[in-house]
């Protein structure tokens, strides 16, 4: 199939070309933040419900055979034009394992020395924080400060510490423990979105509020365990500390920070 052929075409495989041109404005809408990520997905399907299917692999390796090697009897724009409907054709509102991906390649891109040109780099900033911010959005799952799920910080809203019971947890200290427990395909894109933002100081603040949070408990827990006189004392203090009012007091007391949905998680 010739690009000569397509490019005057009304029609491409069966898909009209002013929905393929309403899919790319869909698109333009959606990068440039004047339609949310979940209205760009809605649109996209509405648009593409009841057209023909298409065979993907065909239509890229086309695009791709043309990048590589430009027919020359097809002016630039409208060669432009028929490639843009064409990655349209295949190209749908993206899933968000696709976001990571493109995360991913725009985080490498940034990096290349030839991606240093004056305007370049803006426009890849600016599109990495696009992505950045669909990761990140209220329904999206995924903690702004860490990069991680708050699926997997939930974990650690309650922590059992040996010797002193359940002990809710600041959520940067649910953070950092996440952190280091995660898998490796999880911290590795905690990285990617959040890189240099998971800096020492949040494991300082972290550690210092649950240490004010626990000293009584602890030293006393210690202190047991080296005279036996403390053991009654412990036993009234945790008493105390497991009650399910004072749990509730220590839930409120470690909200701040936590969404909503996990502030009042149930010991």
């Amino acid at each position: 199939m010739e690009m000569s052929e397509l490019s005057t075409a009304r029609e491409l495989w069966g898909w009209p070309v002013e929905a393929l041109d309403r899919l790319r404005e869909l698109t333009v809408q959606a990068w440039a933040g004047e339609i949310s990520l979940e209205q760009w997905r809605e649109q996209d399907a509405a648009e593409r419900a009841g057209m023909p299917e298409v065979d993907r692999e065909e239509i890229s390796a086309l695009r791709l055979k043309w990048i590589e090697d430009q027919p020359e009897d097809v002016p630039d724009d409208v060669r432009h034009v028929l490639m843009t409907r064409l990655a349209d054709l295949v190209q749908t509102a993206p899933a968000d394992d696709e976001l990571w991906q493109y995360l991913e390649s725009f985080t490498e891109l940034l990096n290349d020395p030839e991606m240093q040109r004056p305007g370049t780099r803006e426009k890849l900033r600016a599109r990495r924080f696009r992505i950045e911010s669909w990761l990140t959005r209220a329904d999206g799952g995924v903690d702004v400060q860490s990069g991680l799920p708050w699926e997997l910080i939930a974990q650690f809203r309650v922590v059992d510490e040996p010797g002193v019971g359940p002990v809710p947890q600041h959520v940067d200290a649910a953070r950092r423990l996440a952190l280091q427990q995660a898998p490796e395909s999880d911290r590795k894109r905690a990285h990617l979105l959040v890189g240099e933002r998971q800096h020492n100081m949040a494991d300082v603040t972290a550690e210092m509020n649950q240490h004010i949070l626990t000293w009584l408990p602890t030293k006393l827990r210690d202190a047991a365990a080296e005279d036996e006189d403390f053991g009654p004392v412990l036993a009234d203090q945790l008493a105390i500390w497991t009650d399910p009012r004072v749990q509730r007091l220590l839930m409120a007391e470690t909200a701040g920070g936590w969404p909503v949905a996990l502030r009042d998680a149930q010991v």
